[in-house]
């Protein structure tokens, strides 16, 4: 191991290689802690000399460059007694993660600070680094105001305080490795730092602390230590609770760690924590945002006092808050309204998709790759088959109790249709676990070619690709299997990522050279790691985003013609005593309401290949059969001979087993009758409204503020402001007696709120 790490290094790749050796290599260095050993000794020489000159092949000015090292030369290269190889090791290995990842080292560290204290002040500038790259990427999408330098130096004294009770380096490791995966911010450390330093110096607390930091894949690593050290603060405080309370009130304290502790210390004697669960459950349900709720805890909470209080004290600025919002010249007379800002809608269900989950690890659902496909691979539905994202397992969401379908299955459902017309048809297919694939199936020279990518290369699920392979074989005549042998994706979490941008890969090779990408298929390279990244963060958001307005817009079209459908259902009533089939038939209007038992459902739906972007769009009427009917319109053609008789239908869009749709001006009776809406134009399918905004943030799932409606409006491509119709004359005279009587209200209103109703 130790001759690889000293072969020349050319390429990122071959740098993270020497990561993961040094990790391994620790553990020798460690059990064999002699000074002595020359070998070791020899090798860190060796490696740091072969380092040393290819950082300085970086620099423009070397001679200098060069000067600032010298201590560190002495250091490393010296073989005296008290220099320790362990020692030397940790320093190599910090300056190699930092080299990894910034490609640039700031040696005026060995200059500034004493030799002991080299690794931590490294390790420190490679924690704030990944720190300030995020602050850098958040302000470039206007979401951060910039380092806080009273932050900063908050951080660096609690580091200080910490490295005498903590081993530093390996606490400031850690968090250089979560700050990597979860991009926080620096207030988020120093709570984490705050925590740890009131905590107990006890050897068992800290096991505790490095356990919780370094769980892996898990976001609730910052809950469970904010648990212990909660833990210790109620007791501290002399607040008796049970293991089961104390993870509730934890679930209601998503604030500054520094808070917290500000508010506990003001709790009176024999306060319960019952008394600080409800308090914090009515401050999260309050209808204030979390600023507004810092605010309050930090500025209205200031002595000694009771919880009944508090509560007081929250009623009188809440109902404050709601007044002066219908009110707003009762704004001059409240002290410090302007710093209560009302939550505007609050998100019923929160569902992680790929609009609110950017930077994290979150693996890309059926549901995000089908929002995104629409959006991406719009221009290819003509000439392409796009199916829809498929698991083998099914998501268990709400009510649906679907049972599993395996891959047999959904490929010999997909074949019927290939086999059909012999268009080129594109699958994204989760093969295992969260891990998508893509299948193309391409008609081409009397063989049906089948192209399988994987991310994740030859390697991955070979009994997978086998058995797909196998099931293909069997149900087509003549394949010719390929299968794409480079890995692009090196997590477990992005395969949804990389499907969606090899799907338009392919279908943009096959669009410009078909011949020749089916000739080449597993020496074409496809999408990066580095664009994958980029895809997740700034294209596809948008597109998951342009897809729920798509969506929108068709609902608005649904609802707005969902009344012509009553024509279709008065005539099926009225020949209900002349048709056998409709006889007691139960007939319901709209998608949403369930297809009663021998009963009819009448909807709207569009074409596969409507996009709404012309100004007269097509839309069309469904007419479904329900299942215990025992109809299927594809055979039973009386019975789609009487419907079409009854509504005057000489031409069908597309027939299924039990519905068939007809396009909108195609279904005569409607037509006749004059009872056909005019169709909106693209004015009205426009999102104008602050309501129709907040629907969308909604079903986004992110909160719903002015920063978020800003940002959706950018993502939409439309312009950033609306115009407010309510807006308040400044110049009004206020009536003094309106004042008097507000504040009555306002105080009546207080004592309701206290008796215990609720603000709603």
């Amino acid at each position: 191991l130790q001759n690889v790490v000293l072969e020349s290094k050319n390429n990122k790749n071959e740098d993270l290689l020497n990561k993961f050796i040094f990790q391994i290599l620790e553990k020798y260095f460690y059990f064999n802690k002699n000074n002595n050993d020359l070998s070791q000794q020899q090798f860190l020489t060796d490696y740091y000399l072969k380092f040393k000159k290819r950082i300085i092949n970086l620099e423009e000015q070397k001679e200098s460059f060069e000067e600032q090292l010298k201590l560190l030369d002495k250091f490393i290269c010296s073989i005296s007694q008290w220099n320790n190889n362990l020692e030397k090791f940790h320093l190599l290995s910090a300056l190699n993660n930092i080299f990894f990842n910034r490609q640039n080292i700031d040696v005026t560290i060995f200059n500034k600070f004493d030799q002991c204290e080299w690794r931590k002040e490294i390790l420190c500038s490679e924690l704030l680094a990944g720190i300030f790259k995020s602050i850098y990427y958040q302000q470039q999408q206007k979401e951060e105001n910039g380092v806080n330098e009273f932050e900063l130096e908050i951080f660096r004294k609690n580091i200080n305080k910490l490295g005498k009770i903590y081993t530093i380096e390996n606490l400031l490791q850690i968090l250089i490795d979560k700050q990597n995966i979860y991009q926080f911010d620096l207030e988020f450390v120093n709570d984490i730092l705050f925590m740890l330093l009131q905590l107990d110096n006890d050897e068992d607390d800290q096991i505790k602390v490095f356990n919780i930091l370094q769980l892996e894949n898990n976001q609730s690593f910052f809950l469970q230590l904010q648990e212990l050290w909660l833990n210790k603060r109620l007791k501290y405080f002399h607040i008796e609770f049970i293991d089961e309370n104390l993870k509730i009130l934890n679930q209601y304290l998503p604030y500054r760690s520094k808070i917290i502790n500000q508010i506990l210390e003001r709790t009176t004697e024999n306060t319960t924590i019952e008394e600080l669960i409800t308090f914090f459950i009515t401050l999260t349900n309050c209808g204030l945002t979390q600023k507004s709720n810092e605010y309050f805890l930090e500025n209205e909470i200031k002595h000694k006092t009771n919880i009944k209080n508090w509560n007081l004290k929250l009623a009188d600025r809440l109902i404050g808050v709601f007044l002066t919002k219908k009110y707003s010249f009762y704004n001059n007379y409240l002290q410090n309204n302007n710093s209560y800002k009302l939550v505007s809608t609050k998100t019923s269900v929160f569902k992680q998709n790929a609009y609110n989950q950017v930077n994290t690890t979150y693996p890309y659902s059926a549901d995000d790759i089908a929002q995104i496909s629409s959006e991406l691979m719009k221009d290819f539905t003509d000439k392409f088959r796009i199916i829809q994202p498929l698991n083998q397992h099914h998501e268990k969401d709400g009510d649906d109790d679907d049972d599993d379908r395996n891959c047999f299955e959904i490929l010999t459902q997909i074949l019927i249709e290939y086999k059909q017309d012999q268009r080129t048809t594109l699958i994204p297919l989760n093969i295992s676990d969260n891990h998508w694939i893509v299948l193309t199936l391409i008609r081409h020279k009397n063989k049906d070619v089948i192209l399988y990518k994987d991310s994740l290369g030859e390697d991955d699920d070979i009994e997978k690709r086998e058995e797909i392979q196998n099931i293909l074989n069997e149900k087509l005549e003549n394949i010719d299997f390929k299968f794409h042998k480079s890995c692009d994706q090196y997590d477990n979490y992005n395969s949804g990522i990389f499907v969606l941008a090899n799907m338009e890969f392919i279908a943009k090779q096959l669009m410009n050279d078909k011949n020749n990408f089916i000739k080449n298929f597993e020496k074409y390279s496809f999408v990066s790691e580095e664009k994958a990244v980029e895809l997740r963060r700034e294209t596809f958001p948008k597109m998951y985003a342009l897809n729920l307005c798509q969506t929108y817009k068709k609902r608005k079209i649904i609802n707005h013609h969902l009344s012509e459908l009553k024509i279709v259902q008065k005539l099926f009533e009225e020949n209900n005593n002349n048709n056998v089939i409709l006889v007691d038939c139960p007939i319901v209007i709209g998608s949403e309401n369930k297809i009663e038992k021998n009963g009819l459902r009448l909807s709207v739906d569009f074409p596969r290949e409507e996009n709404l972007l012309k100004k007269d769009y097509q839309y069309l009427y469904v007419i479904e059969a329900s299942s215990s009917k025992n109809i299927n319109f594809n055979y039973d053609h009386e019975f789609k001979k009487q419907i079409c008789t009854i509504l005057g239908i000489k031409r069908i869009y597309s027939t299924e087993k039990n519905s068939i749709k007809i396009l909108d001006q195609d279904l005569k009776v409607i037509l006749n009758q004059k009872q056909q809406e005019k169709k909106l134009d693209q004015t009205e399918l426009k999102i104008t409204s602050d309501n129709e905004y907040e629907k969308l943030l909604n079903e986004l799932c992110v909160n719903v503020n002015e920063f978020n409606k800003e940002i959706l409006k950018r993502n939409l491509n439309l312009s950033s402001s609306i115009e407010n119709s309510n807006n308040n004359n400044n110049d009004d005279i206020i009536d003094v007696k309106d004042y008097k009587l507000l504040n009555n209200l306002h105080k009546k209103f207080i004592k309701i709120l206290i008796s215990g109703w609720s603000i709603e």
